[in-house]
């Protein structure tokens, strides 16, 4: 990964599937993967060899476009080559799927951890429900019927929190405010 020269950080700006970001974060996530299995198997992360099955999320609003690119930038890590800590390391991806991130918010609200239905959302495998996802850069927007995403009803537009943060505190400035964050 060739990095640039400013400072780089997650950017709404940004597509995740063409973010250098987002390449730095898969690496740091295998890495992250590899050294959590040596310490619960008590080795050395270079006796490993694992077979890894990545789910990715994705806006739902770049699916479309974006699914193949961010599966390419995931397939693309061969090998984990670091120096602190010192890691050399051979990655054998079996399979990537890649999931919106609303249909993944939407699954975890209906499902507990063992995979049965919730009892008190037992109600949402057979409605229709409109996942709202403010993050920091953007909201996106799904709909779900049935249990299944319904692919045309899917938009993000570029406002998040930040935003909204940025715009209340430049209001509380006007009126001689200060926004305290703790």
């Amino acid at each position: 990964v060739e990095l640039p020269h400013e400072q780089f950080r997650p950017s709404s700006t940004e597509k995740k599937h063409k973010s250098v970001t987002t390449s730095l974060a898969i690496r740091m996530a295998f890495l992250a993967g590899f050294e959590a299995i040596a310490r619960l198997r008590k080795v050395d992360v270079s006796d490993l060899e694992i077979e890894w099955n990545v789910i990715a999320l994705i806006p739902p609003a770049d699916i479309d476009n974006g699914h193949e690119a961010l599966v390419e930038k995931i397939r693309e890590v061969e090998t984990l080559s670091f120096a602190l800590p010192t890691v050399d390391q051979k990655v054998n991806i079996n399979k990537v799927l890649v999931l919106s991130e609303g249909f993944c918010s939407f699954l975890g609200v209906l499902f507990t951890r063992e995979g049965g239905i919730r009892e008190s959302h037992a109600g949402l495998a057979a409605s229709t429900t409109l996942v709202i996802d403010v993050g920091a850069g953007t909201t996106d927007f799904s709909l779900i019927r049935r249990g299944q995403a319904i692919d045309s009803m899917k938009d993000s537009v570029t406002i998040g929190g930040n935003n909204v943060l940025q715009h209340i505190r430049k209001e509380l400035r006007r009126e001689g405010l200060t926004f305290n964050e703790n």
